[in-house]
């Protein structure tokens, strides 16, 4: 998996400075607010720095015991707080259609909470329906 960086993104692309670390509102706990595929670097620190820092948070992260992939199978449904679980996948080369479905249970929606999104979204969805 590669680490988007900032500087090969597309122009348009959406950028947003977070902190490292966040409270969650609902328990309290603290939770990481980096992911190895959308972390481009630490504000702050030198580039060199700011790698090391986010390969060893990487690897805590996603250190085989702490990594569950789920092999769908029709029916499944899944249920996870989004705010502090790291989700992702690498790219599905040849798997054919995929229909997935969310359902947002209370907090708030994708586009209230990155509104310099939802134009994206919404260019990228009616590509999709065409």
């Amino acid at each position: 998996m590669a680490r988007n960086r900032s500087d090969t993104l597309e122009p348009d692309w959406p950028r947003r400075q977070r902190p490292l670390a966040e409270l969650n509102p609902q328990t309290g706990r603290a939770f990481l607010c980096v992911n190895y595929s959308q972390t481009s670097h630490i504000v702050g620190l030198p580039q060199a720095e700011s790698d090391a820092l986010l390969d060893a948070l990487s690897a805590h992260l996603y250190a085989p015991e702490g990594v569950y992939e789920h092999h769908w199978r029709t029916g499944d449904l899944l249920i996870w707080d989004n705010l502090a679980l790291q989700h992702s996948r690498d790219r599905l080369q040849g798997s054919g259609r995929r229909d997935l479905e969310r359902v947002v249970l209370g907090g708030k929606l994708l586009e209230d909470q990155h509104p310099e999104w939802l134009a994206r979204l919404k260019v990228r969805m009616s590509g999709q329906m065409a």
